[in-house]
């Protein structure tokens, strides 16, 4: 009797493992962020930039390259730290996106980037909001 329970038990685990699996495997049609390419990134970046803020078509050329660029380097930066096993270092990171914020500055018109500006602290907000104990920045 012990022996079939145990049988069942093992039986039960290992579906239960199997079927979580598959349902990973099968996924909701949408490649995890790890798994998009840069020129996938910088185009939805681009567009969703395009449409919140009627960009010209020059400006939506430099967005993009601007985009990708940063894509590339974060996608390397997440490469090599699979690699190693690590995170990528915080301190490049924000040092790329720093460069990157002074170059969209460049491009975007003073009321662009004001709106942009505020749709970022509006998405702050919203994040904030959705995390327990009423949200707040990570320090």
């Amino acid at each position: 009797m012990k022996k079939s329970s145990l049988i069942i038990a093992v039986a039960l685990i290992g579906g239960i493992l199997a079927g979580n699996v598959s349902l990973r495997a099968q996924g909701n049609g949408q490649r995890p962020a790890r798994e998009r390419n840069p020129e996938d990134m910088a185009k939805n970046q681009t567009q969703r930039l395009k449409e919140q803020l009627n960009l010209s078509a020059e400006q939506e050329r430099s967005v993009y390259d601007l985009n990708l660029s940063f894509a590339k380097r974060m996608a390397e930066a997440r490469e090599a730290a699979a690699a190693s096993g690590g995170r990528p270092p915080m301190d490049s990171m924000r040092s790329w996106n720093q460069a990157r914020e002074a170059s969209m500055k460049k491009i975007l018109t003073p009321e662009q980037y004001e709106k942009l500006q505020a749709e970022r602290e509006k998405m702050r907000q919203q994040m904030g909001d959705r995390r327990p104990g009423g949200g707040g920045r990570r320090r």
